[in-house]
């Protein structure tokens, strides 16, 4: 009862917290101004258009297909819209959704080194300052790392219990999640790989999980897939990750190589694109080929400076910044859109801090709290992924691959805090191990 009562109190604080730094914008005027970003509109459009005409095109007033997202938080978003079309309304929701990922968080420590190793992470979540500061937005990384956490708390339970039900009720989870962003597609190989060496059960069984495993994705994702073909968007979840993360890595290649701004270069490229495409409509005639034409000229630069490249992609660096930024543009403190992430790219951390936060470099005294904890998370994650490897249980060591290097990797080099948020329950986990074996050892 008092577990309950703490796991209550733990979760009631979280969404206190999160509604206190979305508290500027809930009593706004203009509460779009604090919670809308650039790629809101690629979410919320489809979603009206959803909840207007039943199907699911770029806008209520057009009839064209939409492929830009996936459908699984404009689809959320439409219900949300359907009992209020009050712009706050979905904050506080997304707000109460980023506090409930603290449940399935105690529950995979719970399950990893016991209930206080359960509370210690569902805290570390809890006071995470990019957790906080991504919850009130209308991104879609908050549900997304809502489902991906109960996907890593029913894994754990099959690694653990070696029950299938348990591996394809997580493989159900994975496939929502990669409707609502469809960065874990992939995941379901290093899944499949985790169940092949999981020797408690028997080879038999292993295959049986595999092909549950890959006939539940196939049911969960071909449908979109087929349906996005039918449209010219080519076999493929959305076209936002094929088009616009192709400029990126074009653009953020070039500009380590060069030294040039990398939003110049993106511009660039997209200005010659388009020229391309208006001048031979011919070659062109859908989205798919669109994006095959980009795809070719980066993979053309990628062989051209593969060391540059790889070193981008496997070493995320910036990618585990916490989301200062955000944090304060919540509260009204400062404003987005000043080309801080360029700076970061090319100069560094240091650099970038000084131009985006100018006279108001005091701000971040106010939220050393908060960084001290990223911090603690960031050094346990490591030491128990250390330990792991001295103490070769291999299996937790290619678990740790698969929820967190896994989503570490994946975006490649874009540099956008948020994209690690996914990774962070296992982190969470993981260090609050330490903080136990820590405690244990001082009594």
């Amino acid at each position: 009862m008092k577990e309950q009562k703490l796991l209550y109190l733990i979760i009631f604080f979280s969404l206190f917290i999160r509604l206190l730094i979305a508290f500027p914008g809930l009593v706004s005027n203009k509460p779009e101004r604090f919670f809308f970003r650039p790629d809101s509109g690629g979410y919320i459009q489809p979603a009206l258009a959803l909840l207007a005409t039943g199907r699911y095109n770029v806008s209520p007033d057009c009839e064209k297909s939409a492929t830009t997202r996936a459908p699984g938080f404009p689809a959320f978003l439409a219900g949300l819209f359907a009992i209020s079309k009050e712009v706050r309304f979905p904050v506080i929701v997304f707000c109460l959704l980023s506090s409930l990922t603290c449940l399935s968080i105690f529950y995979t420590g719970r399950l990893l080194g016991g209930a206080m190793v359960g509370f210690i992470a569902a805290t570390l979540f809890c006071l995470n300052i990019t957790s906080i500061a991504i919850s009130p937005l209308y991104l879609s990384d908050t549900i997304f790392v809502f489902f991906s956490a109960w996907q890593l708390y029913f894994f754990a339970r099959f690694y653990f219990k070696g029950k299938l039900y348990d591996l394809w009720f997580a493989t159900v989870l994975y496939g929502i999640a990669t409707l609502i962003r469809p960065v874990s597609l992939l995941w379901i190989i290093p899944c499949a790989f985790l169940v092949l060496i999981f020797t408690r059960i028997t080879f038999a069984k292993r295959l049986t999980g595999i092909a549950g495993c890959i006939i539940i994705s196939i049911c969960l994702l071909l449908p979109w897939m087929l349906r996005n073909q039918s449209v010219g968007a080519g076999f493929r979840l959305e076209t936002n990750v094929s088009a616009d993360t192709i400029h990126y890595y074009y653009a953020a290649l070039l500009s380590k190589v060069t030294g040039e701004s990398t939003e110049s270069i993106k511009k660039r490229r997209i200005a010659e694109a388009e020229k391309e495409f208006t001048t031979h409509p011919e070659r062109y005639p859908d989205e798919d080929a669109r994006i095959q034409y980009m795809l070719e000229e980066t993979i053309e630069v990628i062989r051209k400076h593969p060391f540059t490249y790889i070193k981008l992609h496997l070493f995320p660096v910036y990618l585990l910044l916490p989301d200062v930024a955000t944090f304060f543009e919540l509260l009204n403190f400062t404003q987005e859109g000043r080309g801080t992430v360029d700076i970061l790219t090319r100069k560094g951390i240091i650099p970038a801090t000084k131009h985006y936060f100018g006279d108001k470099i005091w701000l971040l005294f106010l939220v050393l709290p908060l960084l001290f904890v990223v911090f603690i998370t960031y050094l346990g994650c490591a030491i128990q992924l250390c330990l792991w490897i001295i103490q070769k249980k291999w299996s937790l060591f290619f678990l740790f691959l698969a929820f967190v290097y896994y989503y570490l990797v994946l975006p490649g080099p874009v540099t956008a805090p948020r994209f690690h948020l996914p990774a962070l329950p296992l982190m969470s986990v993981m260090s609050a191990m330490v903080i136990c074996r820590l405690k244990n050892r001082r009594r």
